[in-house]
C-alpha cells in the first residue's frame, strides 16, 4: 500500500466513532409506506459488515425502488465499509447515497476523502478523480450549515465539533489531491485549514501532510514547527510518529544547509 494512502485510511479509522455518531440525515427521516416495507427495512438495518449491508441495501432497493428509506441503508453500508478501511467500497456506497441525496454531507465528505487517498494512476482517470474530489468537498463545505443536521440531543458544542470534523476532512481531501498533483501552495493552504479545524490527536496525519507540503515549498522552519506539533499528537512508537520524526530530521538538515552563508566568489586574479 502506498504511504499516503495508508495514512488516509488510518485517519478514517480514527475518525470512525465521531462520524458514526454524526450520521444523522440532512432531512427529516421518512417512514415506510407499508408494514411489510417497515419490517424489511428493519431486517436490512440489522445486518453488519460492509458486504452484507450493501447487499441488504441493494435487495431492499430492488423490492422498494421508490422507498425514501433506501438512502439510509446505503449510508449504513458506507459506514460499515469505513470501519473496514475499504476506500473503494466507501466511494461506491457514497455515490449511491448521493444519487438519492445529492446534498448528503457525510457521503460528499467520505467519497472525497476515500478517493483522494487512492487516486488512479492513468492521467485521464486521475484528472476525473481530482475534479470529483474538488466538486464533492467544496459542495460539502459550501452547504455545511444548510445541509448538516445534528444527531438528536447534540449540544451546541457537539454540533460545532461535528461540523468542524467534516469541514476538516473536506479540506484534507482537497489538500491531499493538491499535494499529489504538485500544487504545493494550494496543499499548504487547504491542509492548514484542515489542521486548524480539528486539533484532536486523531487528525495527526493532516499535520504530517502539511509538513510535507511545506517541505516542497522550501519552508523548512515552518515544516519543523508543524512536525513539532504533530509529534505531540502522535502516539509514541506508532508508525506515523516515526514518519513525522524522520521528516523533521530531514527538514532540520535542509534548513541548516539553506542557512549556511554562501561563499563569496573569488576575485579575479591580476596578471
Amino acid at each position: 500500500m502506498k504511504p499516503l494512502t495508508r495514512f488516509f485510511l488510518v485517519a478514517l479509522f480514527l475518525f470512525s466513532a465521531m462520524l458514526a455518531a454524526a450520521q444523522a440525515p440532512a432531512k427529516a427521516a421518512p417512514t415506510a409506506k407499508t408494514p411489510e416495507e417497515s419490517d424489511d427495512y428493519n431486517k436490512a438495518t440489522s445486518v453488519s459488515g460492509g458486504a452484507a449491508s450493501a447487499q441488504a441495501a441493494d435487495d431492499f432497493s430492488t423490492k422498494y425502488p421508490d422507498s425514501e428509506l433506501r438512502v439510509f441503508l446505503y449510508a449504513k453500508a458506507l459506514h460499515d465499509y469505513q470501519a473496514e478501511n475499504n476506500s473503494a467500497k466507501m466511494r461506491e456506497m457514497g455515490e449511491k447515497v448521493l444519487t438519492l441525496d445529492k446534498d448528503n454531507i457525510i457521503a460528499l465528505v467520505m467519497t472525497s476523502v476515500a478517493l483522494s487517498g487512492d487516486l488512479p494512476a492513468a492521467a485521464d482517470e486521475k484528472k476525473k478523480a481530482v475534479d470529483e474530489v474538488h466538486a464533492n468537498a467544496k459542495h460539502a463545505i459550501d452547504g455545511m450549515d444548510a445541509n448538516f443536521a445534528a444527531p438528536d440531543g447534540a449540544t451546541p458544542d457537539q454540533i460545532t465539533a461535528y461540523k468542524n470534523t467534516f469541514l476538516s476532512l473536506a479540506h484534507l481531501s482537497i489538500g491531499t489531491v493538491a499535494l499529489k498533483t504538485d500544487s504545493f501552495a494550494e496543499a499548504e493552504t487547504e491542509l492548514k485549514q484542515a489542521a486548524a479545524l480539528n486539533r484532536d490527536p486523531s487528525n495527526v496525519s493532516t499535520w504530517y501532510l502539511l509538513a510535507l507540503a511545506q517541505d516542497h515549498l522550501n519552508k523548512f522552519k515552518d515544516g519543523i514547527a508543524t512536525c513539532d506539533q504533530a509529534i505531540k499528537m502522535a502516539a509514541a512508537g506508532s508508525q506515523i510518529a516515526t514518519s513525522i520524526a524522520s521528516e523533521r530530521d530531514r527538514l532540520v538538515k535542509l534548513d541548516a544547509q539553506a542557512s549556511k552563508p554562501k561563499p563569496k566568489p573569488r576575485a579575479a586574479s591580476k596578471k
